[in-house]
């Protein structure tokens, strides 16, 4: 059986779920800006003057308490500079150091810089134009009405995780008239609220119950990574628009160590049990596009996952050298596809419109 034949089967028979990276955002178009892979996030940040400054600084500035410059200057040669640096888990692994800074004036100096570093990834994000990938957005949201309509899954909620931190599911959603939550609920102060994603928005209702009728288009948005509309206020994870505030968004997940984030940890600790609940439901696939999969937190819940006999896992990549390396991570696992045809995140938004009904 034709794998694209099976995707087919388990659109129509599973409960599905997305998991959406930075690839889905990533469409290259002549004299714009496009939004930026993890790797053009990570060179623009090694580029910045304040950070070069302040690394080089760690190895100079004798007024630095002993040991602590090294240790420091470790962290960036290991997670910003070196060929398997990676921006999530070096911005991570900065927000436990408060623990080993007894000096108060250096200890600020370094959170000045994780605030640098979380400015750098908002302004970019925020120059990055929505034109090259709003339509190709549009497209996979309708693209996913249309299965729910061909296939006869008019109740059922798709859930969409992403680790991206841009607004375009939003925007795209919001311009299709398309009625998701996203975890907060309120209007002048947006709180994150984890039951909101268990309500159901209806056409009609009357006091017959039998008469309640969910729409369609419901759709759940988890973005298990922070975004762009996320900050802090008064110990609460609340909602903003980014469009209209200037604030340090909340992206990447927290450190552990960082108590004064408590409530923070808890709701990104919710977000992740969201996934792994919804994932270990019966008869579930998660599609997947745009990740490279290197994720440790993410992987560890899809590896629990896939012990499910009814558990499959479908990932649609962009080039040949990702189909290759996909293919030789999950060899041994008979519930995972890494279909064999480069696909694009605007090819599935085209495989989800086309999908005709039928047996």
């Amino acid at each position: 059986m034709e794998q694209i034949e099976l995707v087919k089967i388990l659109l129509k028979n599973t409960n599905i779920n997305f998991l959406l990276g930075a690839g889905t955002s990533y469409n290259k178009v002549e004299e714009k800006l496009s939004f930026p892979l993890m790797w053009d996030l990570l060179s623009f940040i090694r580029e910045d003057k304040n950070v070069l400054e302040f690394y080089k600084g760690l190895k100079s500035d004798t007024t630095i308490p002993a040991g602590v410059g090294a240790m420091l200057a470790g962290l960036y040669d290991d997670y910003l500079f070196s060929e398997d640096a990676n921006i999530e888990k070096f911005l991570s692994v900065l927000e436990g150091v408060d623990l080993y800074i007894a000096d108060a004036g250096f200890r600020e100096k370094v959170e000045g810089q994780r605030d640098q570093l979380r400015m750098l990834i908002r302004d970019r994000l925020r120059k990055s134009d929505e034109s090259t990938v709003k339509d190709i957005y549009i497209a996979f949201y309708n693209g996913l009405k249309n299965v729910k309509e061909v296939n006869g899954l008019k109740n059922q909620i798709f859930n969409i995780f992403t680790t991206n931190y841009d607004m375009m599911n939003e925007i795209a959603m919001e311009s299709q008239n398309i009625h998701y939550y996203s975890g907060f609920e309120g209007i002048v102060n947006r709180k994150f609220n984890l039951a909101y994603y268990n309500y159901d928005f209806v056409d009609s209702f009357q006091v017959n119950r039998s008469n309640v009728k969910v729409t369609p288009n419901h759709m759940n948005l988890f973005k298990i990574h922070g975004s762009l509309s996320w900050c802090m206020k008064d110990g609460n994870l609340i909602e903003r628009n980014p469009y209209e505030q200037d604030f340090l968004p909340e992206i990447i997940y927290p450190s552990v160590d960082k108590f004064k984030n408590t409530n923070l940890i808890i709701s990104y600790s919710a977000l992740m049990r969201e996934l792994s609940n919804r994932l270990c439901q019966e008869k579930t696939t998660l599609f997947v596009s745009g990740m490279s999969m290197g994720d440790e937190h993410i992987n560890k819940i899809i590896e629990n996952a896939l012990t499910i006999n009814t558990f499959h896992m479908v990932i649609f990549c962009a080039t040949t050298d990702e189909i290759k390396k996909l293919q030789e991570k999950y060899r041994a696992y008979k519930n995972v596809i890494v279909v064999d045809t480069e696909y694009k995140f605007s090819d599935v938004a085209d495989l989800m419109q086309n999908l005709q009904g039928g047996d």
